[in-house]
């Protein structure tokens, strides 16, 4: 994530990838991801703790699609989307 090469990525799809929550949160931290466009994240064995903070604490401000189904069990973690201020550029959240 560190390689310059990263800052150039649109689109990410991490999908039925093992990245839990620690791995998330890497993704938010990561300034060479701040253009990214699209990300998937489904079926990564996220935990509403964990999709909640990266709603918090993102630097993928540039996302506008998000896409993280299979996961999610709590309504509060759908609010922490919907209210976040550093998602507010989202065109498109995928819950199913």
């Amino acid at each position: 994530l560190e390689r310059p090469e990263v800052s150039k990525l649109m689109r990410l799809d991490l999908s039925r990838n093992r990245i839990w929550d620690e791995g998330l949160s890497r993704l938010a931290s990561c300034g060479n991801l701040a253009g990214l466009r699209e990300l998937d994240v489904s079926h990564c064995e996220i935990t509403d703790a964990g999709i909640q903070a990266f709603a918090r604490t993102s630097r993928l401000t540039g996302l506008r699609r998000l896409r993280i189904q299979g996961w999610f069990r709590k309504h509060s973690t759908a609010v922490a989307l919907a209210k976040s201020d550093v998602l507010s550029g989202l065109v498109e959240l995928n819950l199913e």
